[in-house]
């Protein structure tokens, strides 16, 4: 492959990243605007026969791109362990200042996008593993399609609170 064609493709990659990311932040940024007028008891409402509440599926939005991109990557986190073990995959909710903590995740939703895009320019994740040998592109494909699974899970949630 020559050298212009390598990076033409490198290019194209990088916007495609870069358009994905600014997909997940609209997405988020159109879920904040949702949960935004809810009252704190709504966000820790859970509801008779399910395991979690608003709050904790906002914050797993939040760790889960965390742990796969920084975490498994060997980089650490742009977030507190507080939130990481807390609304990781099987963790349940247990917040006891819902108030505080929804402030920190929603303060927490988009910046960190946008450090995520950063640090791939920066190319931190040349060396890159997630779910086995899944490259970058592929693993922000699958999250974005995770995250989006949670929305309707919070719209559930509302829709019994």
């Amino acid at each position: 492959m020559d050298f212009k064609f390598k990076q033409v493709k490198i290019n194209l990659q990088l916007m495609d990243i870069i358009a994905q990311i600014e997909t997940l932040k609209t997405q988020r940024k159109n879920l904040l605007s949702q949960v935004e007028p809810l009252s704190y008891e709504t966000l820790g409402f859970i509801p008779k026969g399910s395991n979690n509440n608003i709050l904790w599926n906002l914050g797993h939005i939040l760790v889960v791109p965390q742990y796969h991109f920084y975490i498994t990557n060997g980089h650490a986190p742009n977030v507190e362990p507080y939130y990481i073990q807390n609304y990781m995959s099987g963790s349940k909710p247990k917040a006891t200042d819902i108030d505080k903590e929804y402030n920190a995740i929603k303060d927490a939703l988009l910046p960190t996008l946008d450090v995520l895009q950063s640090d791939y320019k920066k190319g931190i994740f040349e060396v890159f593993k997630a779910f086995g040998d899944l490259d970058f592109e592929t693993t922000l494909e699958l999250l974005a399609k995770h995250e989006a699974g949670h929305i309707v899970k919070i719209n559930n949630l509302l829709s019994l609170s």
